[in-house]
C-alpha cells in the first residue's frame, strides 16, 4: 500500500457494500453507520431504521428472511425495550406467499431485552388463543392469564411456558377449578366452584394424568 494513502471516513449520505455480501445505505458518521440508514444482509433479512456508532439502535423494523417481523426499540445491536413481534408457525411458510404476513401470524406486543421477550407482554396466537403476563427468557414465566380459544381462561403463574404453582381455571359454563399445578397439569385437590353456589373437591394425583 502507497505510503501516502491516507483512507478518508465515510460522513454523509452513503451506500456501502461488505465482504460478507452486505449492503448499506445510509448515513454515516466518521466511517460509522449512525442516523437513518437500511442494512441487507446476504442471507436476505433487513433493518431499517436508526444506527448509533455502526450499531442498530433507537427506533427500527427488521424483517427477517423467512416473514417474521419486528418492529421497535433496539439498544447496540439487541431488541431492547417496547416492541411488537409477528412470528409464523413453522407450517404456514407457504400460505405466507399469498397473505401479508400480519394477517396470519401470532403477534407479541410488550417489552424486550437483549433480544428476548421480557417483563410484560401480550401474544395473540393464530389459533385464537391469547396470554397477557410476564415473560422472562423469550417464554411466559410469572403471573398471567391465558384465554383458550374455546373459551376457558387460566390465571396464575406460570414457569418455562408451563402452569405452575397455583392457579384457577375458568369454563365455559363459568365453573371454576382452583389448586395446585405442575408442568400445566393439577396436582393435590382442586376446589371447584359451579354457577349454582356448589362446592366440591377434586383430588390429582400422576396417575390422573
Amino acid at each position: 500500500m502507497n505510503e501516502n494513502y491516507i483512507e478518508i471516513p465515510l460522513i454523509g449520505e452513503k451506500e456501502k457494500s461488505y465482504k460478507n455480501g452486505d449492503t448499506y445505505k445510509g448515513s454515516f458518521v466518521n466511517g460509522k453507520r449512525e442516523g437513518k440508514g437500511i442494512y441487507i444482509y446476504s442471507n436476505g433479512d433487513k433493518y431499517e431504521g436508526d444506527f448509533k456508532r455502526g450499531k442498530k439502535d433507537g427506533e427500527g423494523k427488521y424483517t427477517y428472511f423467512n416473514g417474521n417481523i419486528y418492529e421497535g426499540s433496539w439498544v447496540e445491536d439487541e431488541k431492547s425495550g417496547k416492541g411488537t413481534y409477528y412470528f409464523l408457525n413453522r407450517n404456514d411458510m407457504e400460505e405466507l406467499r399469498e397473505k401479508d404476513i400480519k394477517t396470519i401470524c401470532n403477534i407479541y406486543k410488550g417489552n424486550f431485552l437483549d433480544g428476548k421477550f421480557e417483563g410484560k407482554g401480550v401474544v395473540t396466537f393464530k389459533s385464537g388463543d391469547k396470554y397477557e403476563g410476564d415473560f422472562h427468557d423469550d417464554k411466559k414465566d410469572g403471573y398471567g392469564i391465558y384465554y383458550f380459544n374455546d373459551g376457558k381462561i387460566f390465571e396464575g403463574f406460570f414457569s418455562q411456558d408451563n402452569f405452575e404453582g397455583e392457579g384457577t381455571m375458568t369454563y365455559p359454563d363459568k365453573s371454576k377449578m382452583t389448586g395446585i399445578y405442575h408442568n400445566s397439569t393439577p396436582i393435590g385437590i382442586h376446589s371447584k366452584s359451579y354457577p349454582d353456589g356448589k362446592i366440591e373437591e377434586i383430588k390429582f394425583n400422576w396417575n390422573n394424568r
